[in-house]
């Protein structure tokens, strides 16, 4: 009996453990993007959305995340491994979309500012795809079955992750959608596909 209830008691620790990892990962990400958004947003220098908005994200969602595996002692979580099909599928998707966007948006923002936008958004969205999708779904999947680790994804890919927007719309919109992406990853075992289809939905939210 004791050994059965210390068995239990040693998976439910762990189970807290990796779940508290994860939020902390989340934290520290978004603590890093908003040091660096304020950073960028105070240099004395001209800059564009890349410079801006686009680098912070990435600094905060991919470089950390990786440098804070290592520290951990977990670096083959972190890298990605892309076949031949799903890069061709993948960049067929992006330039058929990128060029029926560019037509019919192209004099609303202007069309150097949509290449912008459109850099941004598909480098922004493979950015939280790669953190939320890949490191912290996988993470949490050493620990909690599929269902609750899409779950708990979704949760603090929508609380976390966006902690600066509108609780309601977070729960709503976002929490959803965050299930909705990390079971559509496990599904195709790609984190490409989802940074496509995550790109494609904020790019159409802007022009809505």
């Amino acid at each position: 009996m004791d050994e059965i209830k210390n068995k239990v008691l040693k998976t439910y620790n762990q189970k807290i453990q990796t779940l508290f990892i994860c939020i902390g990962i989340s934290i520290l990400s978004g603590v890093t993007l908003l040091t660096t958004l304020l950073t960028m947003a105070i240099v004395p220098v001209k800059s564009n959305i890349l410079l801006k908005v686009t680098l912070p994200t990435v600094i905060a969602l991919v470089i950390i995340p990786v440098i804070l595996a290592k520290l951990i002692n977990k670096p083959d979580k972190v890298f990605l491994k892309w076949n031949e099909k799903e890069l061709v599928i993948s960049c067929i998707a992006i330039c058929i979309f990128s060029g029926l966007y560019y037509v019919f948006n192209g004099t609303k923002f202007g069309e150097v500012t949509i290449l912008f936008l459109l850099a941004h958004y598909f480098i922004a969205a493979f950015s939280e795809e790669f953190l939320y999708r890949h490191i912290i779904l996988n993470e949490l999947l050493q620990s909690w079955n599929v269902f609750f680790s899409a779950l708990l994804c979704g949760l603090i890919f929508s609380l976390l992750g966006h902690i600066g927007d509108s609780p309601l719309d977070n729960l709503l919109y976002r929490f959803p959608l965050g299930v909705f992406f990390s079971i559509f990853r496990l599904k195709t075992n790609s984190v490409l596909y989802t940074s496509v289809i995550h790109a494609f939905y904020n790019l159409l939210l802007i022009i809505g």
